[in-house]
């Protein structure tokens, strides 16, 4: 496909709103925005029971993507065998208004990040924030999220993040692999990228150069995450291994999720109770 197809802009592939039943199958997409996104507007009812398989997906955003419009619901969703070309965000679940998001399975996604343009990759990014907003608003709730089977080329990171006064709930992450040939250095970045698909709502976490992050995650399960990385120096930036902030209830346990440098704490735990079986 050209590649005048991945810079044009707003070019969503499909979108669902407030539709149930629906089945979505052997698609070869490439755009410059979302590939296949779900959505539950406040003038559409709640999206329900949908099923994505079987597609290739080429974009410079996110391949694969709940939200951000979540006012109406979104539940029982399925995503699996997937290959993702190229996206700035593989999988994406974002809520920006209230409404609640819930048991979602996907499974079985390939590819890579690596977009021509735009930094702060993300192999999984959940995120629930208020948007533009400067007045706190009611905040979405999203909880039964399992996400198994991934294996990922990437510079970037699993982000999982809510804004103080919401949590995500009951997370699983089980059998992903990420491998690093470059890592963006998030620190860094963080503050030229100004995109509202950054958590700009969880400051201290956005940032974490770390290989897993989660903030406000309640009930997380993460297993067989692993990652490989080119050690720290000469430009590579050290990534942690994971980043919690006020998490509880969880449980990691990846032998060979790992940062890069022995200079670094490997696991950082901020106001977190996480309990951590590593190496």
């Amino acid at each position: 496909m050209p590649d005048l197809l991945t810079l044009g802009p707003n070019t969503d592939g499909i979108d669902v709103n407030g539709c149930r039943d629906v089945f979505i199958s052997n698609c070869r997409i490439a755009g410059c925005d979302d590939s296949i996104v779900l959505k539950a507007t406040a003038d559409a009812r709640c999206c329900e029971r949908i099923a994505v398989t079987n597609c290739i997906l080429k974009t410079n955003c996110a391949a694969l993507g709940l939200g951000a419009e979540t006012s109406s619901g979104i539940r029982d969703v399925s995503f699996s065998n997937c290959v993702v070309d190229q996206a700035l965000r593989m999988i994406q679940i974002e809520m920006w208004q209230p409404g609640l998001v819930e048991n979602i399975a996907i499974s079985n996604i390939s590819g890579r990040t690596l977009p021509q343009e735009s930094p702060m990759e993300k192999v999984v990014y959940l995120d629930i924030q208020q948007h533009r907003q400067q007045e706190p608003i009611q905040l979405g709730h999203m909880r039964n999220i399992v996400i198994s089977n991934i294996s990922a080329e990437t510079r970037g990171r699993i982000v999982m993040t809510a804004q103080d006064g919401a949590t995500i709930e009951d997370v699983t992450l089980r059998d992903i692999q990420m491998r690093y040939p470059e890592i963006e250095d998030s620190a860094e970045l963080v503050e030229s990228c100004k995109c509202t698909q950054n958590s700009n709502f969880s400051p201290e976490s956005r940032g974490a150069n770390s290989a897993l992050v989660a903030d406000n995650v309640v009930g997380l399960q993460a297993h067989n995450i692993q990652t490989k990385m080119p050690p720290a120096g000469d430009g590579v930036p050290a990534m942690h291994a994971a980043y919690f902030r006020n998490c509880r209830d969880s449980l990691v346990d990846c032998p060979r999720l790992c940062g890069n440098s022995s200079d670094v704490e490997e696991i950082v735990q901020v106001d977190s109770e996480v309990a951590v079986r590593h190496g």
